[in-house]
């Protein structure tokens, strides 16, 4: 992500992912993985919506199911593992919407 111009951080040991999101304040992209608890949960993806663009993604194994979270809210969303350029492309679109 470094390459393309895009800087991750990440929630602290032991920190909700909700939690990190308040103290990142994330300008542009939020990347959820699917596997997640909170990801789950509508209240977290809507106050993660409103800090920034949410992208889902998950392993094969989840894939469809966090697929169908994903357009149902309209976000997007990539499968792991991805290659580089998919990934550039998905985070670049998600920073324009």
């Amino acid at each position: 992500m470094e390459l393309d111009g895009f800087a991750p951080d990440f929630p602290h040991d032991g920190e909700r992912a909700e939690d990190a999101i308040a103290r990142l304040h994330p300008p542009l992209v939020i990347c959820a993985d699917g596997a997640l608890p909170a990801v789950e949960s509508e209240l977290f993806l809507a106050r993660a919506a409103k800090r920034g663009q949410v992208v889902l993604f998950a392993s094969p194994e989840i894939a469809a199911e966090v697929r169908a979270r994903a357009e149902q809210r309209g976000f997007p969303f990539f499968e792991l593992p991805v290659d580089r350029d998919t990934l550039a492309r998905v985070l670049a679109e998600a920073a324009t919407t």
